[in-house]
């Protein structure tokens, strides 16, 4: 019985000692140059405003996968999300663009082709071959060039979701840092 209430005694002056150098070393307040309780305070204010910043800066930012997603589905939707309007709808419109310019031209190569098929004489097979050659090519670099505007829009709206939210950032801690009355639970704090 000795033993176990000497251990039993052991333990608890161990437990008290590493929670005593615990409290020593996170709780010092010299060694953060907090040598009065004001300065404590105020690094404490600090703390939680700038916690506070995160929050708002949580609920303000945008997530970059699902703008990469936007832009898969529609180029452009990713960059108008991220108040890029003027290249979101500057991709957007290239894309409808091209999507009307392949259906004008696939259809002019069906149309050609059609008329290839059914021509009888070599000067109208030649004219009507080449014609279809001809929209068929123009309208396969047009799928083309819309894969190209569409795989540039994914990545572009992954780096105009970061400079974004970078903006946001920027935006809320300037502001911060210009505030001269802070109102918080505790009470009201005025900077100089």
């Amino acid at each position: 019985m000795k033993k176990i209430l000497i251990l039993g005694l052991l333990f608890v002056v161990y437990i008290v000692n590493v929670h005593a150098q615990f409290s020593d070393v996170f709780l010092d307040k010299n060694k953060y140059g907090w040598d009065t309780n004001d300065k404590y305070s105020r690094a404490r204010e600090d703390k939680l405003a700038r916690q506070k910043l995160l929050q708002i800066y949580d609920l303000k930012k945008q997530n970059i996968l699902d703008n990469a997603l936007k832009s898969a589905a529609a180029p452009g939707w990713g960059q108008l999300s991220a108040q890029r309007y003027a290249k979101g709808q500057l991709m957007m419109g290239a894309e409808i663009f091209l999507i009307g310019s392949f259906i004008y031209y696939n259809d002019k190569y069906l149309e050609e082709y059609n008329n290839y098929k059914k021509a009888k004489y070599i000067g109208d097979i030649e004219h009507f071959y080449d014609k279809a050659s001809e929209y068929y090519a123009t309208s396969r670099a047009i799928v083309g060039l819309g894969a190209a505007i569409w795989i540039y829009s994914i990545f572009d709206s992954v780096f105009t979701t970061s400079d974004y939210n970078q903006d946001i950032w920027d935006d809320l801690y300037r502001d911060y840092q210009h505030k001269k009355i802070i109102f918080s639970p505790t009470g009201i704090s005025i900077r100089f």
